[in-house]
This record gives structure tokens, C-alpha cells and sequence, in this order.
């Protein structure tokens, strides 16, 4: 009975959203799929899924407990990203969703992605492998990506300008490597994001002892700490970021962080955003308040990068602006979409818009701009972490209002902070893991704060500054 009940209200609502309803039967979903693939507790995967379904297109997700991907009434569909079996969770929702494309929201959500690609080109089903490869382009002709050493390399010989790195496997070969860029110097993990597995060092003797460190991968305290205060289960999974970890070391550029993300198709670049990093969540962090600007040098190494990885679907590249000449030094890349890509601003930069639109061969619904202000503070980032930024009260606010539901949770600290059980065991837990980035102050704030009930200039609700 719930079943035809179900079955009667989906029909009822297929009129909308490019479903079609047929007298002899249910109704057929004529819109073009998208799932959103997400195992962090990120903002942003919801901003992507709310600029897909602006443009009509149907969004499912699969993501972990907590996602805020389960806050939007935008995806009608969320698939459960079981730890113990990630890649046959993949699997099963990609059956499931039946997706023409799958957009992955962090890094391990790729790495698991390329091995399901893997496994469906050897043993089935190969549809599965088709649908990822029209999503992120031929994974073999784009894995000198993957590697961060390797990765440098090629950038170099398309003539990209960017700081040599080395890969490094023992003491001695970590001592040559310092010898060879000097110091200061960067040690970077391989499989790492977010500012993790990131250090500058400025002796032989801090690199030795972060290399120690760094090569041993994650340590079952930390992955224990992580399922506790972040309800991020998996770090105790055997993986890339649990074993032995490939330590590389880069010569340091002093300078501004930049970004960019792109969409594209089959090596040819569709869309850019460029931003300057204004504020970020700590030295080696995201950033939270950007300024976006436009370097024809980033949109020549972007194109470049793209065709000789022939590279779909999305991916960001970080830079360093040489505080001495203003030179753009490429320093990573991540093959997948960032904070940034859900925004759409003048000039036709709307990677998400861009992207839709090639792989359906479709003319897309026109979005609405993100914002005329070259300032954008990301939400709830900037609003937690940087209130007394001088940037702040002039920035445009990146805030979800059409979804309140998602910014009432975005508002609210994050779970570690909430739980009185969860900072008692991160205290014991934490004593030489970096520490929370939400401050007390900020969680008294969040906590007082509720949603602005008036209305700024253009109908948006007013921010209130703290």
C-alpha cells in the first residue's frame, strides 16, 4: 500500500522538472542525471548539487551520515557511502542512479571512483566504466596526476612555471632533495588535501623529523580521532592515506595563494574562475574569503594541463602569486570539482552551466550570477573563522538562503563541538594533532546567532556582522 501510495504521489509531481507522464504508465525522467559523490562533511557538495538542479538536471548523491547533501530538497536521492565497502557502495548507487555524469567532491571520493573504474573495465559492469571515464576523462592517460612529484614534472615540460619537486623515500634521499631546493622548503604527502600532509620546514633537522613522521602515514590515533570528533569512519579502512605515505619535497615560493577551477571536456577547457586567497582556514588551509581575478598566464598552464591529461568533468589548480614578481607559480592540482565551482559570474564563468551543457548537448536554463563584488566570503567558513577580517563586512557572502534548512545546520558548530562526550576524547585523543579551526568565540557566536529575519538590498536577507 505505502508503495502505490508513493508510486501515485511521484506521478502526481511529474509534471516538474523535466518528467514526463505517460497514460500507459509512471512517469519518465527525461532530465539529464548527475551524482554527487562526497565522504567529508564539506559544505560545498550541496552547492554543487543545488547548481545542478537550478539547471534541471536530476541530482542524486551518495555521501556519508551527516552530509549536508541530506539538507537540500534538491537531490531526490541520497545513497548511503558505506566505510566497509566503499567501492561497492559506488557501485550499487551508480546501478541504481543509473548517472549520466558523477561529479566526486573530495579525494578520496576520486580514488575510490578510479578503482571502481578498475575493477568494472576488467570485470564488469563496463557501463560503469564508461560512465566514469565520460566523467573524468581516461583515467591511465591522466595518472601522472596523481602523484604529486610526477605531477610537477609534466606541468614543467608543458612549460608551466612551477617550483621543482622531488619525490622522497629515505633520509638520505630527503637530505639531497633539501640540497637541491634549498631552504625554506615544502614536505607534502601524497593522498592528502585539505591542508593535511602540507609543512614548510626551515632546517634538516625539522625535515627529518616531519619526514619520520609523514612517511608513517596516518597513525590509528589519529584515524580514532577523526571517527570521534569528525564522524569520519574512514581513516581506519585500509587505504591510501593508512599506509606508508609518499613524501615529496618543493622549493618554496614566498607569495599570495591562488586558485582556480575549471570544467572541462575531453582535454578542452569549458569554464574558469580565478580567485587571490585573501583568508584561509590556517597557513597550508582552504581559503575563506577570496577576490577573484583573471590571469590570462593561469587560463594558458589550465588549457595546457587539460589537453595533455584530456581531462572531463572538473578540476583545481592552486598557484602561488610570486610576491616578488607577481609571477603565478603552479604548486598542485585537484582532479575533481572545489569550493568554488558552484559560482557563476559575468563574462560566461559558470563551470557547472559550461559542463551541463556539453555532456548533455543540451541548451541549459540561465542561473542567476553569484555576485557583481570581486570579494566572496565562503559560507559558513568566513563566518566562523574570520568575522574580524577587514575583508568581511565588504565581501558578498556565498550564503544557500533558497535551502534554510542547510544554512540553519551550516550555522550550528560541527559535531565535535557540540558533543561533550566527543571533546572529552578529543582532548585525550588530540595532543599532537592540530587543533580544532572552530574557536570557542566563534561557537558562542554560532551558538547565539539564529537566521536574520529582515531583507537586504535585492531581497537577500541581511548578514549580521558579529
Amino acid at each position: 500500500m505505502r508503495r502505490r501510495m508513493v508510486r501515485a504521489i511521484d506521478i502526481m509531481l511529474s509534471t516538474a522538472g523535466g518528467r514526463v507522464a505517460d497514460a500507459r504508465g509512471p512517469a519518465i525522467d527525461t532530465a539529464p542525471r548527475v551524482m554527487i559523490a562526497s565522504t567529508t562533511s564539506w559544505a560545498f557538495p550541496a552547492r554543487v548539487a543545488m547548481a545542478f538542479a537550478e539547471l534541471g538536471w536530476h541530482v542524486e548523491a551518495i555521501s556519508w551520515y551527516g552530509n549536508p547533501l541530506s539538507r537540500i530538497d534538491c537531490v531526490r536521492h541520497t545513497h548511503h557511502y558505506a566505510a566497509l565497502r566503499p567501492v561497492e557502495a559506488l557501485s550499487h548507487a551508480m546501478s541504481r542512479a543509473a548517472p549520466d555524469l558523477i561529479v566526486p567532491c573530495d579525494d578520496r571520493a576520486l580514488a575510490h571512483l578510479l578503482a571502481l573504474h578498475e575493477r568494472s573495465r576488467r570485470h564488469g559492469p563496463h557501463a560503469h566504466a564508461e560512465i566514469i571515464a565520460r566523467s573524468l576523462g581516461d583515467p591511465q592517460r591522466s595518472a601522472p596526476a596523481r602523484g604529486r612529484a610526477a605531477f610537477i614534472e609534466l606541468a614543467r615540460q608543458e612549460g608551466v612555471r612551477a617550483p621543482p619537486m622531488l619525490a622522497v623515500d629515505t633520509v638520505a634521499e630527503l637530505r639531497a632533495a633539501l640540497r637541491q631546493v634549498g631552504l625554506p622548503a615544502m614536505l607534502k604527502m601524497d593522498n592528502s588535501w585539505g591542508g593535511d600532509g602540507v609543512a614548510k620546514v626551515t632546517s634538516v633537522t625539522q625535515a627529518e623529523q616531519l619526514f619520520a613522521r609523514m612517511s608513517r602515514g596516518h597513525s590509528t590515533r589519529f584515524a580514532l580521532q577523526r571517527l570521534v570528533t569528525n564522524g569520519d569512519p574512514f581513516y581506519l579502512l585500509p587505504g591510501p592515506r593508512t599506509a606508508r605515505a609518499q613524501v615529496n619535497v618543493q622549493n618554496h615560493v614566498q607569495g599570495t595563494p591562488a586558485n582556480c577551477v575549471l570544467s572541462c571536456w575531453q582535454g578542452e577547457v569549458l569554464a574558469i574562475i580565478q580567485v587571490n586567497v585573501l583568508c584561509a582556514q590556517h597557513a597550508m588551509g582552504p581559503a575563506t574569503i577570496v577576490q577573484v581575478t583573471e590571469d590570462p598566464e593561469i587560463t594558458e598552464a589550465a588549457c595546457r594541463l587539460v589537453a595533455r591529461l584530456g581531462l572531463s568533468g572538473f578540476c583545481g589548480l592552486d598557484f602561488v602569486i610570486d610576491e616578488a614578481t607577481g609571477a603565478p607559480h603552479l604548486i598542485e592540482m585537484n582532479q575533481r570539482i572545489t569550493p568554488l565551482g558552484h559560482l557563476t559570474l559575468s563574462g560566461g564563468r559558470d563551470p557547472v552551466a559550461a559542463l551541463a551543457a556539453r555532456q548533455s548537448g543540451r541548451e541549459t536554463r540561465q542561473r542567476t550570477l553569484t555576485t557583481a563584488n570581486d570579494i566572496i566570503a565562503f559560507f559558513p567558513e568566513a563566518w566562523h573563522l574570520d568575522p574580524d577580517s577587514p575583508y568581511f563586512p565588504a565581501a558578498h557572502h556565498d550564503v544557500p538562503w533558497g535551502e534554510p534548512g542547510l544554512v540553519r545546520a551550516l550555522v550550528r558548530p560541527p559535531w565535535r563541538e557540540q558533543s561533550g562526550v566527543a571533546r572529552f576524547i578529543r582532548r585525550r585523543l588530540t595532543a599532537r594533532v592540530r587543533p580544532p579551526i572552530w574557536s570557542a568565540p566563534a561557537r558562542r557566536q554560532a551558538e547565539a546567532r539564529e537566521l536574520p529575519e529582515h531583507t537586504a538590498e535585492g531581497g537577500q536577507p541581511a548578514l549580521k556582522l558579529p
